[in-house]
């Protein structure tokens, strides 16, 4: 998988992924009964948002949906609510693909993902790549 100006992207994905800043991170909120709660985001894109919970989410979960509000810190400033389908879990990480956003969201997203591929060195983001956020 190769990262160019911030964005995760593969053969296989179609939308390219960036990583919140620490110190003005994405905040989702699940708005559900199996795992009501604000949760970690490690990723997000146009397609969808990669989470960790605080606890292991059950495999059967696979391609229910998730009912999500996302928070886009500074300069986009809006929370999103979005549907989205759970297509992988690996414990407490989970990874969801947005099956409904509104045109609106979709451009706050894209506007959100372009912000922060501009706005890191590479160095930045080659640490967030191999340590993480920091």
């Amino acid at each position: 998988m190769a990262e160019v100006m911030g964005y995760q992207w593969s053969s296989w994905r179609k939308y390219p992924r960036v990583i919140p800043e620490k110190d003005r991170p994405v905040v989702a909120e699940v708005d559900d009964a199996i795992t009501p709660a604000v949760v970690d985001v490690r990723d997000i894109s146009e397609g969808g948002i990669d989470l960790e919970l605080a606890e292991d989410m059950p495999e059967q979960c696979i391609d229910q949906e998730l009912p999500l509000s996302v928070s886009l810190p500074a300069p986009i400033n809006k929370t999103i609510r979005a549907r989205g389908r759970v297509r992988h879990i690996e414990g407490r990480r989970v990874g969801v693909r947005f099956a409904e956003l509104k045109p609106t969201d979709v451009d706050s997203l894209r506007e959100y993902v372009q912000y922060l591929s501009k706005n890191e060195s590479w160095l930045t983001k080659l640490r967030r790549r191999w340590w993480g956020n920091f």
